[in-house]
């Protein structure tokens, strides 16, 4: 029988603990509506950190779940707007075939360089079509101001495990297998199977082997030694890093303890138990907030954020279940606001003149200020005239302050002067126009406000950098101060990295008699998200801060997989990083999945990565999977001499995620790495055990389908593949032996916050053994190293990316895909997709250059040969065109005219380039030197080039050497061309490669 979750989940005799999935008490109007499923919102600029001007305005995302009318908790991101997570509760909320309508509070949390909290509340109105796809507007409030906007997102059906129940706060073991499952696999381990995973893990000293030894024996000899082996190595502290070796080598010490905590924790010493659960609650609770190492990329896509989110995930599960304290209420702003009283003897000085209060503008009349001093200066510049909290300076104060330059401290001394009257706008004073372009700095503004009676106020938001301090008091955002009548002096402290941005005039408002007041607003979304922590801890007595890590580790994790992998499974980050990011939470996904009883994502994400690497790979012999990768190295990659089972760990965390329709076929890839030809050759799985992580074992064990028939791909697996998010578009002909022709498109259609590449509209084509075209596969490269058409005369957005217009496929594996190329030849377009891949046209600086680039790739072989490629640019505007492509560094390439041979070995790839007005083709071998050799590119290309119009058609054929040269007949010029080819015919129509 199905269960389901948040039915279960509404049940007052067991809540589970993960708010995600926690229901709230619903009015029976909303109840009717029966809905399950997930919706996923983009809101388009719905936060901001400068609400009076629009172009500040940031996308939020917003993911809520229910089951049967039930509503989880909400949870949010703004990539642009900061790194917090933010998290609220649906309102209400109505869901029909037809549209959506949803109102949703969040709490919007700061992060370390915009501290603070902020309420907002959306309404979402939006019609859906057939596919779930949603398409709307909102409006709303965000911390007191109104905002509105466009809505995209999509409705999401239900993706749970039948018969799934829940875990208990006291079983254990629920990481790497659940309690309910551990008599069978006893049974299990006493098979010839099972013999060979303990076979080899004898005698091994790493915690997850022992681990699982303790659970499948139950001699508990094995949680002694995994106990003193922790104790062996981590006396005093588990280290966040096992080597020197950056982000690659964080989490890993914590990640073993963490399991064999959760293996081996009823029956190690009480005194144990509680020394290495608070070092993992520390973890937790530090690493959930920041990333561990030094200069991070807080973009999920980022090999920073994959370890740094996917450790504290799997800690924070295995922490779930204590008992805690009621969680904390939150205090009512109204009940004892701060009192600020006017400074004893204050009197506006030389330059300093009062204005009288008025709450909703900006403070402040004619203001003072320090000049531009060093941005290191001390935490408080005043301290010379009694600090921020006494100091009154005037015209002509003059003050001595320390500042650290070059690790040096030094003395200065600043001289206030007034602040020039056209620098005063009506947000107050104009920093950027104070202060022009200057990089780094710290000032002191000063000024004074006249309050005519007492009034109950907060600080409409805390400003980037800046500091506020009213009659010595320094003022927080969500703070309610009790501003009593008098003169009152009014300081500002501004710490600008980089140019400074925004204004100084802080505005106060009442928070009384205001229904946006952002400080009740604040209260009221803090009051209800206790109230159902509240009721959870009365009904199971949880500690709230465990199931809150829970939670917030399964939304940083769905980031990951939503814009670090994306549709498709694709992967982006180049070089090893995409390793690093994906590894710790591809573990999660099926710690997550045995926990949750559903995918931690309901898209085709994370679970979609060993397929789609799959259908990249080339398996020519037993043992070798080499990855044909277009964009990165990917984690199935077998180089030459590298070991050829380094693929089987990613296999063996992944299976239990990996949709079935595909799971015969990644077993059949699993029994290839690793030699496995028949049940009696199970043992090779295991071997050789050391060069496999214990964690590796115990996941080959665990997951290994001994009743699965293992299915070739060319049966199982599809010949074309779409992974939209980063725009990967493979087609190939089969899966046999290594003749099988790949032929791959990349059109970066997202931006890829890693290492990145400008190469949108890249292809790669290998077949028969051999590459044809080369692409770069190390961290760093230019467009130069790709095959497209290089614009050296104008400036393009070289980094932009391409869209997907066109995309069809036919089961021999042929495809026909366009992109349009727009984007690429703009001018350098800030902000046209931000960083959670939505795009802004009206941030698209034109160039006046437009184009497009079809591919095409015909298996049918009704030309007579293996394969055909076409490819069609069509580009208008701009100066030179150079069509290039890169060769191969095997095998003799010759031009003629416009014709273009490569050999290599037995196969031989023809090509004919088509334009408009005559080409020639010329080969060429270029020292380059782009950018730095760090960064960009500094080495050299081999590459056929050929200057032509705004238009090239180019045809690929590949063949046997022995093969008879094909028959090609061309009539028309340029696009216009009709390409014959035995019985197929190739034209270019309506942006597309048509195949007739």
């Amino acid at each position: 029988m199905k269960i389901s979750l948040l039915r279960l989940l509404a049940c007052p005799t067991w809540p589970l603990l993960l708010t995600m999935l926690v229901t709230l008490t619903w009015p029976d109007r909303l109840r009717a509506d029966d809905f399950s499923g997930d919706v996923e919102l983009f809101l388009y600029g719905a936060v901001s950190h400068e609400p009076a001007d629009p172009g500040e305005a940031r996308n939020l995302m917003i993911f809520a779940s229910a089951r049967e009318g039930n509503w989880a908790r909400v949870w949010g991101k703004a990539q642009e707007f900061g790194v917090g997570d933010h998290y609220g509760l649906v309102d209400e909320a109505r869901i029909t075939d037809e549209r959506v309508e949803m109102t949703v509070s969040l709490l919007v949390m700061g992060d370390f360089w915009a501290r603070g909290e902020w309420p907002a509340v959306f309404h979402v109105r939006a019609e859906r079509d057939a596919d779930g796809r949603l398409e709307g507007r909102f409006e709303g409030h965000f911390n007191g101001h109104r905002m509105e906007g466009r809505v995209e997102g999509r409705v999401l059906p239900p993706v749970d495990q039948p018969g799934f129940i829940e875990p208990r706060p006291d079983e254990r073991p629920r990481l790497l297998f659940r309690a309910s499952e551990l008599e069978q696999l006893r049974e299990r381990a006493a098979t010839p199977f099972g013999k060979a995973y303990l076979k080899a893990t004898e005698g091994r000293t790493d915690l997850i082997s022992l681990g699982m030894r303790y659970q499948l024996t139950g001699d508990a000899k094995y949680a002694r030694q995994a106990m003193e082996e922790i104790e062996r190595r981590h006396r005093r502290e588990i280290p966040l890093f096992v080597s020197d070796s950056g982000s690659g080598g964080f989490g890993h010490a914590v990640f073993e303890v963490a399991l064999a905590f959760d293996l081996c924790v009823e029956a190690w010493p009480e005194r144990f138990v509680s020394r290495i659960r608070e070092q993992l609650e520390d973890f937790v609770d530090r690493h959930q907030l920041q990333l561990m190492t030094s200069h991070p990329n807080y973009h999920p896509c980022s090999n920073y954020y994959g370890p740094g989110r996917g450790v504290p995930a799997i800690v924070a599960i295995a922490l779930w279940g204590d008992q805690g304290p009621m969680p904390r209420m939150p205090r009512n702003p109204l009940e004892r606001p701060r009192v600020i009283a006017p400074m004893e003897g204050f009197t506006p000085g030389d330059g300093v003149a009062a204005a009288r209060l008025e709450l909703g503008k900006p403070m402040g009349g004619r203001w003072i200020w320090s000049g531009r001093l060093p941005l290191e200066v001390s935490r408080d510049v005043m301290a010379g005239i009694g600090g921020y909290s006494r100091a009154t300076p005037k015209v002509g104060t003059e003050v001595t302050y320390l500042a650290q330059v070059n690790r040096q401290f030094t003395q200065g001394k600043l001289k206030f002067v007034e602040v020039p009257a056209d620098a005063t706008g009506e947000s107050g004073i104009e920093l950027p126009k104070l202060m022009g372009e200057e990089p780094s700095s710290t000032s002191v503004f000063f000024t004074a406000i006249e309050v005519a009676e007492d009034v109950a106020v907060s600080l409409d938001r805390h400003p980037e950098g800046q500091r506020i301090f009213i009659s010595g008091i320094e003022l927080e955002t969500g703070g309610v101060f009790r501003l009593d009548a008098g003169m009152h002096p009014l300081l500002v402290e501004v710490r600008a990295e980089g140019r400074a941005r925004g204004a100084i005039g802080p505005v106060l408002h009442s928070v009384t008699g205001d229904a946006q007041n952002p400080t009740l607003a604040l209260y009221d979304i803090k009051r209800r998200l206790w109230n159902h922590d509240h009721a959870h801890w009365k009904t199971d007595g949880l500690n709230p801060r465990g199931r809150f890590w829970v939670e917030r580790g399964w939304w940083q994790n769905y980031q990951h997989y939503r814009l670090g992998i994306g549709d498709g499974g694709f992967k982006a980050e180049t070089g090893v990083y995409g390793r690093i990011s994906s590894w710790f939470p591809s573990v999660y996904a099926g710690t997550a999945w045995r926990f949750l009883g559903r995918p931690v994502s309901p898209h085709p994400d994370v679970s979609h990565l060993i397929p789609r690497q799959i259908v990249q790979a080339i398996f020519s012999e037993p043992g070798s999977a080499e990855v044909i990768a277009i964009n990165s190295i990917a984690t199935l990659n077998i180089v030459p001499g590298a070991n050829a089972r380094t693929g089987r760990h990613w296999i063996a965390a992944l299976f239990p995620t990996i949709p079935p329709r595909y799971q015969p076929s990644v077993l059949w890839v699993w029994n290839h790495l690793t030699g496995v030809e028949g049940a009696d050759t199970l043992e090779r799985l295991f071997q050789p055990a050391d060069e496999a992580s214990g964690l590796t074992l115990a996941q080959t064990f665990l997951h290994y389908p001994l009743g699965m028939k293992p299915v070739h791909p060319d049966e199982g697996m599809p010949k074309t593949w779409r992974a939209e998010t980063f725009g990967l578009f493979a087609a190939r002909s089969g899966y046999a032996n290594g003749e099988e022709v790949l032929a791959q498109v990349f059109a970066k259609a997202s931006p890829i916050h890693g290492w990145s590449h400008p190469n949108a509209g890249a292809v790669h084509l290998w077949g028969m053994g051999h590459e044809w075209t080369t692409v770069r596969r190390e961290r760093n490269g230019v467009r130069q190293n790709y095959s497209v058409v290089l614009l050296p005369d104008d400036q393009i957005h070289q980094g932009a990316g391409a869209r997907r217009t066109h995309f069809e496929s036919r089961p021999d594996g042929s495809m026909s895909l366009t992109l349009n190329m727009d984007d690429v030849y703009a001018r350098r377009s800030p902000g046209l997709v931000d960083s959670m891949f939505l795009r802004d046209e009206s941030r698209r600086v034109d160039s006046g250059i437009t184009g497009i680039r079809a591919v095409a790739v015909d298996y049918s072989e009704a030309s007579g040969l293996p394969a055909v490629m076409v490819m069609a640019d069509s580009i208008q505007g701009g100066g030179r065109k150079l069509w290039t492509w890169q060769l191969p560094p095997g095998g003799e390439a010759n031009v003629a005219s416009n014709r273009l041979t490569i050999r290599q070995g037995e196969a031989v790839m023809d090509a004919i380039i088509l334009s408009e007005k005559p080409l020639a083709l010329r080969t060429e071998t270029v020292d380059l030197e782009i950018g730095t050799a760090r960064n960009d590119f500094h080495g050299t290309v081999r590459r056929a080039v050929a200057e032509g119009g705004d238009d090239f058609l180019a045809i690929f054929m590949l063949r046997k050497a022995d093969a008879p040269k094909p028959t090609v007949e061309i009539t028309g010029s340029g696009l216009d061309s009709v390409i014959r080819i035995g019985e197929r015919r190739y034209r270019f129509v309506d942006n597309r490669i048509v195949m007739e």
